[in-house]
């Protein structure tokens, strides 16, 4: 069953006031203190399972700013929406309970009690719809009876838990037994013992089966974890992935770069090398040319600081020659 909207005629400060939205999932009503989250908490329940007896000392939520006592509320079971509506009865009034089915048909108390799943008012107060009197009176349900009632109402739909039915069948078993009866027949008490026996059994295999279920349950909300918290990891390593790979390509283009350049700036000196060279060369054979001409001319041999000179500015032209190049002066 799941609650779909409601419509408030009249319920403490509320008159005239609906939803009709209600979406799956987690719905949170927010709101400060006095602002009816337990009014509307305490609607929900007697529009599903009554008013209580005016004579009891409980709040009534009669009304304050006026409207018919109550309202209706709209769930949703296997075949539909439901319509639930319900008055705080009295002498004269209308017809205090109606249910129409999704049909449009008429219902009764069983369309309820089939969308209740067979949990009654009390199970219902203390586990589904609870408030702060609940959670202030711990001693409403103990425990192990908690558990068994949820268990029975999920397995059985109704009636009484299997644990209660198995410790009256074994009462009834240990009655028969110890009474030492004739009637009926020694035959006839053996064969209910053993049908006894076998509810019985049947009854502690069931137990055994929603024990079973219940831990593989527990292990089955311990796997959603564990594959929520992979999957966060698998997706934390993705976008690590993609930033490396991002990256690697940044580098790679930056190593290309520097490469061309490198390469441009190797060309260049290559040029430079090889234009020095050459000055180098034509320097020297102008140097040898002016040596000859000079011991055409000149009855007596070049001394050497002469020729030391000549070497030095030959270089010299040579060197300025190759730095004018590799600066863009050729």
């Amino acid at each position: 069953m799941k609650l779909r909207g409601w419509h408030i005629d009249g319920f403490g400060i509320f008159r005239d006031v609906g939803v009709d939205d209600i979406a799956d999932g987690v719905t949170v009503f927010l709101g400060p203190n006095e602002s009816g989250k337990t009014t509307l908490l305490e609607f929900l329940r007697r529009m599903l399972f009554g008013f209580p007896d005016r004579r009891k000392r409980v709040n009534l939520y009669e009304p304050l700013r006026g409207g018919r006592h109550g309202g209706r509320v709209f769930v949703e079971g296997d075949e539909g929406v439901y319509t639930i509506e319900r008055y705080s009865g009295h002498a004269g009034a209308r017809r205090a309970f109606r249910i129409t089915r999704p049909d449009g048909g008429e219902g009764g108390e069983e369309d309820l009690s089939r969308l209740l799943g067979g949990v009654d008012e009390k199970l219902f107060c203390n586990i589904f719809a609870f408030g702060l009197a609940e959670l202030t009176r711990l001693d409403t349900l103990a425990g192990q009876e908690i558990r068994e009632r949820i268990t029975s109402a999920g397995i059985s739909g109704a009636g009484a838990p299997a644990a209660e039915a198995l410790k009256e069948l074994q009462a009834m078993q240990v009655s028969i037994l110890r009474s030492g009866r004739r009637t009926p027949s020694q035959s006839s008490l053996m064969r209910r013992d053993d049908s006894i026996n076998g509810v019985v059994e049947c009854l502690k295999e069931t137990i055994r089966q929603r024990e079973e279920a219940e831990g593989l349950a527990r292990r089955y909300r311990e796997l959603l974890e564990a594959e929520s918290e992979i999957s966060e990891r698998i997706e934390s390593l993705e976008r690590q992935i993609e930033k490396a790979r991002l990256r690697a390509e940044a580098a790679d283009r930056a190593t290309s770069l520097a490469l061309r350049r490198l390469s441009g700036a190797l060309g260049d000196f290559e040029a430079a090398v090889d234009k020095a060279l050459y000055a180098c060369t034509k320097a020297l054979q102008q140097q040898e040319d002016a040596e000859r001409e000079i011991e055409a001319y000149s009855p007596r041999p070049i001394p050497r600081w002469v020729q030391a000179a000549c070497w030095a500015l030959a270089l010299a032209l040579a060197v300025t020659s190759a730095l004018k190049f590799t600066h863009g002066n050729p």
